[in-house]
């Protein structure tokens, strides 16, 4: 099979096309024998803020000169960027760095057309066999620790069926999302993500409301597990130039890199591992002026007023115009409000994803919300918000000399607009 095929057909199960990746994965291990044998896993599972912590934590260790299997997503623009090998590269010419390594699209393929075409294996979801040939290919590569971020929830999420017990056990964040799954509640949200802890770990517990922190503390208590609560003296060694949720995120991956208890560790290794964590779409500025433009994968309402108070922080009281896709099963009206107050022009558009809410409709709900919320007290009337395609979006933002254009709402979003910049930009 060639890579586009495997892709395809592993797109093709669906991201929880099973009831359970739990299951699956415990299932196959069972047929397969324990593929994740000898493997130092750090589990980390959140709301929001896994994914940039799960970076972190692979470059301070990458840093420390550990090699590091690193599993995320979604993806952006490639389906490796889901599985990557994070480790310094020494030079006789330079400084050593860090580089991010994608598995190469014929290790993907090998590995993939193994596992789709075995017909012992009960059939699985996208994640599934994502997780399997991650765990193969790092088992090759003899990585010294694996950091898994999970897909959804906690509990019955495919990173939680392997048979090894993770070194650390991490839950960034709480708030709800996903509540047909997950639960409406975030108490019961809180069960589901702490159903990645296991006994003889160790557990991180990020910032989030008491009574989700309740929840998880309560578990590691019935478990016997350690745990560690991120306070405010855990943001002491953070420089102020770090704003919003990255001081958050950071915080954790510090807290994790801590309960290693590695010999050697030092500040400036946990300094230069987070300096050089690259996590795209994350805050992240890809024009500095002419026009500024920033793109950030919130798309929930904690990450939506995550972003917002970073910006705040960063340029207080100024407005913005921001470009905004969203899914239909999102709480998109609450994502609304929080960046009504500093929101010149809103710029609705359509991700390409079949649960997409259509940018015309999306415009709509955010007159019919504006309305609601900042009405106009002149006419009553909604202004500033337009319906555009993701290329008209990208053409409207290159005329912007005065106002700062922030994108959001969706990964997958952000990925389309990074590619549409890059073509107008003449590919560069």
């Amino acid at each position: 099979m060639t890579y586009e095929e495997v892709v395809q057909e592993i797109l093709e199960h669906g991201k929880f096309g099973s009831a359970s990746g739990f299951e699956d994965i415990q299932s196959w291990m069972k047929i397969l024998g324990p593929m994740d044998e000898g493997l130092q896993v750090i589990h980390i599972a959140g709301t929001n803020g896994k994914g940039s912590t799960s970076m972190m934590v692979a470059s301070i260790l990458a840093t420390m000169g550990f090699r590091v299997g690193l599993f995320t997503s979604p993806h952006l623009k490639r389906f490796t960027e889901r599985i990557r090998i994070v480790q310094r590269r020494e030079s006789v010419h330079a400084e050593s760095e860090i580089v991010t390594l994608e598995i190469p699209k014929a290790d993907l393929a090998r590995l993939g057309e193994v596992y789709l075409r075995d017909a012992r294996l009960p059939k699985g979801n996208m994640l599934d066999y994502t997780l399997m040939i991650a765990l193969s290919y790092f088992q090759e590569q003899d990585v010294d620790y694996v950091v898994l971020e999970t897909g959804l929830g906690g509990r019955l999420d495919s990173t939680t069926g392997l048979t090894v017990t993770p070194v650390v056990s991490a839950i960034t964040s709480i708030s709800l999302e996903h509540t047909a799954i997950l639960g409406d509640t975030i108490e019961a949200i809180a069960r589901e993500k702490a159903g990645i802890i296991k006994p003889n770990t160790k557990v991180v517990i990020g910032c989030m409301e008491d009574a989700a922190a309740k929840v998880i503390e309560d578990v590691c208590k019935n478990k016997q597990v350690g745990f560690h609560r991120i306070q405010e003296s855990d943001f002491d060694a953070i420089p102020r130039i770090r704003i919003g949720y990255q001081r958050r995120n950071e915080a954790c991956a510090r807290a994790i890199i801590e309960a290693l208890d590695l010999p050697n560790l030092s500040e400036e290794c946990m300094e230069e591992g987070i300096r050089n964590a690259n996590w795209p779409g994350r805050l992240e500025v890809i024009h500095q002026k002419n026009p500024w433009f920033m793109v950030d994968g919130a798309h929930n309402p904690e990450g939506v007023r995550a972003l917002r108070e970073s910006l705040e922080e960063t340029f207080p009281g100024e407005k913005y115009v921001f470009i905004m896709g969203v899914l239909k099963d999102r709480k998109y009206e609450t994502m609304v409000r929080e960046i009504l107050p500093i929101a010149d022009e809103i710029w609705t558009v359509t991700p390409k994803d079949e649960r997409a809410l259509l940018a015309e409709v999306f415009a709509e709900e955010i007159c019919q919300i504006a309305r609601k919320y900042r009405m106009d007290q002149a006419t009553g009337n909604c202004v500033g918000v337009k319906a555009m395609s993701v290329k008209e979006a990208c053409l409207q933002a290159r005329k912007e000399r005065e106002r700062r254009v922030v994108a959001l709402g969706s990964l997958y979003l952000i990925g389309e607009i990074r590619d549409e910049i890059s073509i107008q930009n003449g590919g560069a």
